[in-house]
């Protein structure tokens, strides 16, 4: 089973217009599978989806604020992290990754809203 419900409702929540992130959201809600469906719902609020992606891009990772890391440390650490990976499911160290990412997008000049 996938989760790339939340990931698809976060990106369009930052990336789209109201229209389009509402035809996301019902292309979704239309899904046969539950996963994408339980993600429309929980997007309605598009202000609230980007305000949970703005908390979580600022909270600590392990102690550590990653908005004080420098970009080549991030990435030896999404490189460890998605080597890690290839060896097998790891959850903890999957979330690990998916912040580094997180981080590396709000770096972007279209991640400036998470700061």
């Amino acid at each position: 089973m996938s989760d790339a419900g939340r990931p698809i409702v976060d990106l369009a929540s930052v990336y789209l217009d109201d229209e389009r992130y509402g035809r996301v959201l019902e292309q979704l809600a239309d899904s046969r599978h539950q996963h994408f469906r339980d993600a429309a719902f929980g997007g309605i609020d598009r202000d609230a989806q980007v305000g949970r992606l703005h908390t979580l891009a600022v909270r600590p990772l392990d102690g550590v604020d990653l908005a004080t890391i420098t970009d080549d440390d991030l990435r030896s650490l999404s490189y460890a992290a998605a080597t890690r990976l290839l060896s097998g499911r790891d959850q903890a160290t999957s979330n690990r990754l998916s912040r580094y990412g997180l981080e590396s997008f709000r770096r972007t000049p279209v991640g400036l809203p998470l700061t």
